[in-house]
């Protein structure tokens, strides 16, 4: 079978299902996200062995940026979905009287969640719950770079899934390129904002909506009073968990011209500590996820030296162990391309400023960043920069935890992306929240829309316009 005639059989039997996938209970609905919950604790070693295999996570990096966030969010799911899905009553104004309003909740059908190479496991996972608890049906297209994990996941997803239900669509660009040609309710995209473009046009011949999680230049500001150590701390635990591929991972790190110096050295030393004498052998470290990533990363680096950077630590590579070691670079051009495109991986650069307001000027002549991290402790710099710059999050004192905040919906604005996910705003998300209203049949305002207009009606409207 051709994959255009396996993609459309599971395409058609979901179009099938659907209605009846739209009628399950909420109770129906935990029941496949208990399911899900223990077959993801059930194949937990063969997940660890296939990111290690893909990307060579670290057993327990794996765990805590791949399956914890899962557990997590099903835990979520099971105590709140049912408030979150109940339908809720509205107030009435006066020109209401006697109505009853309400919004409910419905699934808004067929979704397609196009997933990326990162974290090939959590992020199609992760919203496939939400996607499954507002009652949709559900092809996932994972990414072609991540063999041995999507093996797992297929496998995890049929023990749990019937196809009419919930399916896996392995494949390329060709396979992504046709269930993009087909008419879907909605389409969950995350990756780079060049192909969410692409997405989000496909999607627009069918007037579909769209939830793109792309990227972006993330910034890390550090104040003029912080403790380097605790904002070194921060920087290294957003910057090489999975080797800096991550979308909300700091791209580069704005201080003051005094203290840049210091921060190199503080730096220097702590990767120097946390990580073997030999980095390129340390266990700790993920590996870049092609050729072609890592050959980038070369590119980029002999560019800035190019235009005169400097490169404080770091540079090494290995092309055949897909390696590249931690690097700092300083005396960067603007124009270099390390300042200009997002990195997504274990460089640093270092950008100077004289102030906060030179370094809000230079972020603000870029795209609206995923997150910005702030560290400060100082109540004027945080109001700067809250009042400021726009992006997604906005994150003071902290790096990569916030996206697990149970209560906060992860998302970018503009060129870093559109919609929120996660938790509660997850379902809404895959939800269409439609008003409901039942009209009084004696106060009902249409009684005084009907033709011919009466002399009373307009002295009514004048009334009601004060």
């Amino acid at each position: 079978m051709s994959y255009q005639e396996s993609i459309d059989y599971l395409y058609q039997i979901q179009k099938a299902s659907r209605p009846q996938i739209a009628q399950l209970t909420i109770k129906a609905r935990k029941q496949f996200l208990k399911k899900l919950k223990e077959e993801i604790l059930a194949h937990q070693p063969l997940i660890e062995e296939a990111l290690f295999s893909d990307l060579r996570k670290h057993p327990t990096e794996a765990v805590l940026t791949e399956i914890f966030p899962l557990i997590t969010e099903i835990k979520d799911y099971l105590k709140n979905l049912e408030s979150w899905a109940e339908e809720k009553s509205v107030p009435n104004n006066i020109h209401f009287i006697g109505a009853y309003a309400k919004l409910m909740y419905e699934p808004k059908g067929m979704v397609l969640i196009l997933s990326p190479w990162n974290y090939p496991f959590q992020i199609p996972i992760m919203h496939l719950i939400a996607a499954v608890a507002a009652g949709n049906v559900v092809l996932i297209k994972p990414s072609e770079f991540t063999p041995n994990i999507n093996k797992v996941l297929r496998t995890i997803i049929e023990k749990v899934f019937e196809p009419k239900y919930v399916a896996v669509v392995e494949g390329a660009v060709d396979e992504a390129t046709y269930l993009l040609a087909k008419k879907f309710d909605h389409i969950h995209f995350t990756g780079s904002p060049k192909v969410g473009k692409i997405v989000m046009a496909a999607a627009a011949q069918h007037l579909a909506s769209c939830t793109l999680e792309l990227g972006g230049k993330s910034p890390f500001v550090i104040d003029d009073k912080i403790n380097l150590n605790f904002a070194i701390k921060k920087l290294m635990l957003g910057k090489f968990i999975n080797l800096g591929q991550t979308c909300i991972a700091p791209d580069y790190v704005l201080i003051s011209k005094q203290r840049k110096d210091e921060l190199i050295q503080k730096l220097i030393a702590k990767i120097k500590s946390t990580f073997s004498e030999d980095i390129s052998t340390d266990e700790n470290l993920a590996r870049i996820i092609n050729l072609q990533n890592h050959q980038r990363f070369l590119q980029m680096l002999d560019d800035a030296k190019s235009k005169g950077a400097t490169v404080d630590f770091g540079g090494n590579y290995s092309a055949e162990d897909l390696y590249f070691s931690p690097t700092i670079v300083s005396n960067l051009n603007p124009d270099s391309r390390l300042l200009q495109e997002e990195i997504f991986g274990p460089i640093i650069p270092i950008v100077c400023f004289d102030s906060k307001e030179e370094m809000v000027a230079f972020i603000n002549k870029k795209e609206k960043p995923l997150v910005m991290y702030v560290m400060s402790n100082q109540k004027a710099w945080r109001n700067f920069f809250d009042q400021n710059t726009s992006s997604g999050a906005l994150v003071f004192n902290d790096t990569m935890s916030y996206i697990m905040h149970p209560n906060l919906p992860f998302g970018g604005v503009n060129n870093s992306g559109m919609g929120q996910a996660t938790g509660k705003f997850g379902f809404y998300d895959f939800s269409h929240q439609k008003p409901v209203l039942r009209s009084s049949r004696i106060f009902s305002l249409t009684r005084f829309m009907r033709m011919p207009y009466q002399t009373f009606v307009k002295k009514l409207l004048s009334l009601l316009m004060k």
